[in-house]
């Protein structure tokens, strides 16, 4: 059976085919609606391919409140139940299957960095990037690398400075849909 309670009463995780099926059929469902999807869809193993992305899949590692949460974020997004995501200034909106027939919905707000660390950070890189290729590739001197990836005084948001929700019944802080839709991001950066 598709995830939901065995006849033991426990609780039985999806398979990856089964997600996978789920997240097809849904977005199926949501496109006959005349609804525009943005899904995440992963070439390979990989969750990120720009420096971008991985530093960012590292710092969503600062968020976990559950260890195999985001493990299964991982294995949600690498089997496509991510349906839907959305990034707008401050805030990504988000759709993610999971064991139920409907999508989760997710929202994720981020504060705007804070002026004196952006200050901060633009004097750190005042004649340190050659150009702007450069810096979305990741090509810039390590030392001001590892100042973009702070957590204190980087520019990824820190845990008071973000805020999210998801529809599911799950009582972790950060459950399995919002760490796939964290990793989300990482892939479409």
């Amino acid at each position: 059976s598709y995830g939901g309670y065995s006849s033991y009463g426990y609780y039985k995780q999806p398979s990856k085919a089964e997600l996978a099926a789920k997240a097809a059929s849904s977005i199926a469902d949501l496109q006959k609606k005349g609804r525009e999807l943005n899904s995440i869809h992963l070439e390979g193993t990989r969750l990120a391919r720009t420096w971008w992305g991985k530093a960012w899949c590292d710092n969503v590692e600062r968020y976990r409140d559950y260890e195999y949460r985001l493990e299964r974020g991982r294995s949600y997004v690498r089997s496509g139940a991510v349906i839907d995501l959305a990034i707008e200034p401050g805030v990504v909106k988000a759709l993610v299957q999971g064991s139920m027939r409907r999508p989760y919905e997710q929202t994720i707000r981020i504060d705007p960095l804070p002026p004196a660390r952006w200050e901060a950070i633009k004097r750190k890189a005042l004649g340190k990037v050659s150009s702007l290729l450069d810096l979305a590739a990741g090509r810039v001197p390590e030392e001001l690398l590892r100042a973009f990836c702070d957590p204190e005084d980087g520019l990824f948001p820190a845990r008071g400075e973000i805020s999210y929700t998801c529809s599911c019944p799950d009582f972790a802080c950060l459950c399995k849909h919002l760490a796939a839709v964290f990793y989300g991001i990482g892939a479409r950066l």
